[in-house]
């Protein structure tokens, strides 16, 4: 089968490394509107939906004479967000709920990326996302911070900003720069990820960039992470002891130092070459359709 991605018009800032994957893993895409649900043997895949997906699915079914493509929804939000229909949803919002996604001409399947999500709601098929060695555009430069996390402090993570008081952290939020970020993801020992909701989900996006910059990746608990290891690809830490992060990164000492550097080798080796995103994508498509 044909595998094409095809992705809004409006570009989404979070999900700029998830396009620059598809594009160097060397799959054909196309916007929404250029969907043809007429093409035999192809499958689309789409992320974020928006309620211009469903308008752009429900055209193509009007003037399709046989629908033969077949569309995957691959949700990347996370699973405790309030949702609401594909076709309810105001300007580029992509909350949308996976049941009114997959009532959609044309949409066979819908995946996600961490196990524990998947084994929340059947409507899903788990299929890993993986990384790309093309992706870490910079070289691995001297470290000037101990962490960053391209997120905005408030909510559940404002325990960031303890971390702040005793440790270098990196600016909040994605710089609008790309180079900005690269830079910074080049100069960060590692990379912390605390969840936006409370549900114990990785940020499997996050995880699978920043991969490609050799970053160890400190984590709020995940409850099923799958093929990553706890202590072998990722050190994790309750919301509740997060403070523990200071004590874990602050010793500068040689062993822990190469400790780190092991754990972002090996993430990067597991999501970069044995789970990268171009074989992934085709299993998950084999494992979808065939």
């Amino acid at each position: 089968m044909k595998i094409v991605f095809a992705h809004p018009e409006y570009e989404y800032g979070s999900y700029y490394y998830y396009r620059k994957l598809v594009e160097l893993s060397g799959f054909e895409s196309c916007t929404f509107n250029r969907i043809d649900l007429e093409r035999d043997d192809t499958v689309y895949i789409v992320s974020p939906a928006c309620n211009k997906l469903a308008s752009y699915l429900r055209v193509q079914k009007d003037v399709a004479k046989n629908v033969q493509a077949k569309v995957v929804y691959w949700n990347l939000e996370r699973p405790d967000v309030p949702t609401e229909d594909v076709s309810l949803l105001p300007g580029n919002a992509v909350h949308a709920s996976t049941q009114s996604v997959l009532e959609l001409p044309g949409v066979a399947a819908a995946w996600v990326s961490d196990r524990y999500q998947a084994s929340l709601d059947r409507l899903h098929k788990h299929v890993v996302l993986g990384s790309h060695v093309g992706l870490g555009e910079s070289p691995i430069l001297p470290k000037r911070w101990d962490l960053c996390h391209f997120s905005y402090i408030h909510g559940r993570r404002q325990v960031i900003s303890k971390l702040e008081q005793l440790l270098q952290v990196a600016p909040e939020g994605a710089p609008p720069d790309h180079m900005d970020r690269a830079a910074i993801l080049a100069t960060s020992r590692a990379i912390l990820s605390i969840h936006q909701t409370p549900t114990p989900v990785l940020e499997v996006l996050r995880s699978a960039w920043s991969a490609a910059w050799h970053l160890p990746l400190i984590c709020e608990t995940v409850a099923n992470p799958w093929p990553l290891v706890k202590d072998v690809h990722f050190k994790s830490f309750s919301l509740e002891n997060v403070i523990g992060v200071i004590d874990f990164m602050l010793p500068a000492l040689p062993a822990r130092i190469d400790w780190l550097e092991e754990m972002g080798e090996r993430r990067h080796e597991l999501l970069c070459r044995t789970y990268n995103f171009r074989d992934c994508v085709e299993a998950g498509v084999r494992e979808t359709f065939e």
